[in-house]
C-alpha cells in the first residue's frame, strides 16, 4: 500500500474512534432511515430528517460535494455526475460501472478538503458517510461542522449517523432518501430492485449449502482486528455463504482477538480486508504462518475484499458473489452488475 493510502487509512481509524466515542448520543435512537417528506411525483419541497437535522430542499441540488467514496459512488449510480462539483477521500478503485463518470468529477483532496477548498467550489449540498461532519477535521476544527455549513447556506446529508448501531437494511433506506433529494426516486427504486433480485438469486444458489466458518482479518499481528456480528461485513459474509466465527462479539467497537482464539475456532476460510498498509499478499503470508494448522490455510481458502466491501447497493450485490465463489467454488453465482 502506498504512503498516501496509509495516511487515508490512518485518518479513517482516527475517525472511527471519534465516532464510537459518541455511541451514547441520542442520534443513535433515530430510525434506520429517518423520514423523507416529498410528493410521489418528485416535486418540491422535500424535507429529510437526517441524524436529528431537518433539511428542506426547494429544488434539486446543483453543486454537490461528496466527502468520501461511498457517497461519491452513490451519487454516480443515481446518474448525478453533472450535479457534482467535487469529491474527496477515495480508498479503493471506483466501482467499474461508474468509473468513467468519476473521471469527470473534480477531486478536491486525497483526504478531506479544507474549509477554503470546499468553499471555493460553492457547494449547495455536502454529502458524507459515517457522519463525517463530526470528525472530518484533522486536527479537529479544520473542516466544517453541520451547523457551520448551515450557517453558510450549505445543506448537508450523511449516510450514517453518529452512534448508530450497524443495520444492513439502512443502506437501502438512506440510498433511497438520497435519491429523493434529487428527484431521482425512480432510478433508486430500479437499482434497489435489481440489487435485491440479484441477492435473491445468490440466496437460491446457496440454498442448502453449509455456511463456511470464516475469519475476517483486518489488520494487526496480535491482537488481530476483525469484525463482530451484526454489521455490514458480517451481513455480507452471511449472504455469501459464510459464517463469521466471531459473530458472538459486538459489532461496535470492532473487536480485536488473540491468535490463539482464532486457532481454537479453526476457520475453514479467511477473508482479508484490504484496508491498511499491508498488501493482501503480505497479510496472507503472515496468516499462513500463525494459523498454519487451520483448515483455511491447509485448504488455501483466502478471499480478499475491498476497504468499502458491501458498502453500497451495487457493491453488496457484486461482493456477495465474489466472496461466495471463493467460499463455494463448486457453485455458479450470478454476475452483477
Amino acid at each position: 500500500m502506498t504512503n498516501r493510502r496509509r495516511q487515508r487509512w490512518t485518518a479513517v481509524a482516527l475517525a472511527t474512534a471519534l465516532m464510537l466515542a459518541g455511541c451514547g448520543d441520542d442520534q443513535a435512537d433515530e430510525s434506520a432511515g429517518g423520514t423523507a417528506s416529498a410528493p410521489a411525483d418528485g416535486s418540491y419541497p422535500v424535507t429529510i430528517s437526517n441524524c436529528g437535522e431537518e433539511v428542506t430542499f426547494d429544488a434539486p441540488p446543483r453543486r454537490v460535494v461528496t466527502m468520501d467514496q461511498i457517497s461519491t459512488e452513490s451519487l454516480l449510480h443515481l446518474g448525478l455526475k453533472d450535479a457534482m462539483v467535487g469529491t474527496a477521500f477515495r480508498n479503493d478503485d471506483i466501482f467499474p460501472s461508474v468509473s468513467a463518470d468519476y473521471e469527470s468529477v473534480k477531486v478536491l483532496a486525497e483526504m478531506y478538503p479544507s474549509k477554503e477548498v470546499l468553499l471555493s467550489v460553492e457547494p449547495d449540498l455536502v454529502v458524507g458517510n459515517i457522519d463525517f461532519f463530526t470528525y472530518s477535521g484533522f486536527p479537529p476544527g479544520s473542516n466544517f461542522t453541520r451547523e457551520e455549513l448551515t450557517g453558510k447556506g450549505i445543506k448537508s446529508y450523511t449516510l450514517q449517523c453518529q452512534g448508530e448501531q450497524p443495520d444492513p437494511e439502512r443502506m437501502f433506506v438512506r440510498f433511497a432518501e438520497l435519491a429523493t433529494i434529487f428527484g431521482a426516486q425512480a432510478r433508486a427504486d430500479q437499482i434497489i430492485g435489481q440489487v435485491k433480485e440479484s441477492l435473491a438469486a445468490t440466496e437460491t444458489v446457496l440454498a442448502g449449502a453449509t455456511p463456511v466458518p470464516t475469519f475476517i482479518y483486518r489488520s494487526g499481528t496480535g491482537p488481530l482486528a476483525t469484525f463482530g456480528g451484526g454489521g455490514g461485513s458480517a451481513d455480507g459474509l452471511r449472504r455469501s455463504g459464510g459464517q463469521n466465527i466471531f459473530s458472538d462479539k459486538a459489532a461496535l467497537p470492532p473487536p480485536e482477538v488473540s491468535v490463539e482464539s482464532v486457532a481454537a475456532l479453526n476457520p475453514k476460510a479467511i477473508v482479508i480486508s484490504d484496508e491498511d498498509e499491508q498488501s493482501p499478499q503480505d497479510k496472507e503470508t503472515f496468516l499462513r504462518g500463525i494459523l498454519s494448522q487451520s483448515d483455511a490455510v491447509k485448504n488455501g481458502t483466502f478471499c480478499v475484499t475491498d476497504f468499502y466491501a458491501f458498502g453500497t447497493p451495487f457493491r453488496l450485490a457484486r461482493d456477495v458473489n465474489v466472496v461466495g465463489k471463493c467460499l463455494h467454488p463448486d457453485k455458479t453465482f450470478p454476475a452483477f452488475p
